[in-house]
């Protein structure tokens, strides 16, 4: 029997609601409700938390960031919210920026993250490592994962039948880099790969003796970049100005002791000139 696993067609995933920042800077963007509720509408794990809507769309992000921050980010494609941490400083473009990835505990096993439990499926089967199983969400046996199971269970890459898997942190890792102040996206992808799930059926001879595995099917890397004209133009409405009040910080600190040296030189002069006492 065919399954067909796209289900998206460019239209709308429906209306949300976020907060303006009126509450304090984290709470710029961050969603309130999806299709008017504060949860997945389909409710497909097994606790609330789980099934919250947590973050932002992914597109934009609170201001004022730092390597403390962690970002919150709701993604229908995982029916769930991810949560990223800071990496490393980058430059892109000219423009300084802070380097996020998705936390090694979003899809880390179950059985080791805790938290992770409610993402199990109804009967209690749950994936190892770099896994998700999708089909309780959108109704076919889907599992998504990193690409070539990147930082995945070895086993599903030791099973695999498809050659060619060569996971590699360039390549297949999602990240987003953002610039600090005003949390404006520098560059990003995001990057998952669909597969499905094999498993013997003893009536149908040709696959009677087929391993248990996670056949991949396809990955995409859905990526995007501020262009040149927007980076040139961040670039002298936001660091060309950090830039001139640091040097002008440096320039008052360095001129600032040069002028009281100048001020008592001239203060002693008169003094031993005409004995005036200036102070």
């Amino acid at each position: 029997r065919g399954v067909s696993i796209v289900q998206l067609n460019g239209s709308s995933d429906g209306l949300y609601l976020v907060g303006t920042g009126d509450n304090g800077p984290e709470d710029f963007a961050d969603i309130k409700l999806w299709r008017g509720e504060p949860f997945h509408y389909k409710r497909p794990w097994r606790t609330d938390e789980c099934n919250m809507i947590n973050g932002t769309d992914g597109t934009i992000f609170p201001p004022f960031l730092d390597e403390n921050s962690v970002l919150y980010v709701f993604t229908p494609d995982l029916c769930r919210a991810v949560f990223f941490t800071y990496e490393r400083e980058v430059e892109f473009r000219r423009i300084p920026g802070l380097r996020f990835i998705v936390n090694s505990d979003v899809l880390e096993d179950p059985a080791i993250n805790l938290d992770n439990q409610c993402f199990c499926l109804s009967d209690g089967t749950c994936l190892k490592a770099g896994a998700l199983d999708l089909s309780e969400c959108l109704g076919v046996p889907v599992v998504m994962s990193t690409p070539h199971f990147y930082l995945g269970s070895e086993e599903y890459f030791n099973k695999s039948i498809v050659e060619g898997l060569e996971p590699r942190k360039e390549w297949h890792e999602t990240f987003v880099d953002l610039e600090p102040l005003t949390g404006i996206v520098l560059n990003a992808a995001k990057k998952l790969q669909v597969n499905l799930k094999l498993r013997p059926v003893e009536h149908y001879p040709s696959f009677a003796n087929v391993t248990e595995m996670l056949f991949p099917i396809f990955w995409v890397n859905e990526s995007a970049s501020l262009d040149q004209k927007l980076a040139d133009d961040l670039y002298n409405r936001i660091v060309m100005p950090q830039i001139a009040i640091n040097i002008g910080s440096w320039v008052a600190l360095s001129v600032g002791p040069l002028v009281i040296l100048v001020v008592g030189a001239i203060a002693l002069r008169e003094y031993r000139r005409n004995g005036f006492r200036p102070f």
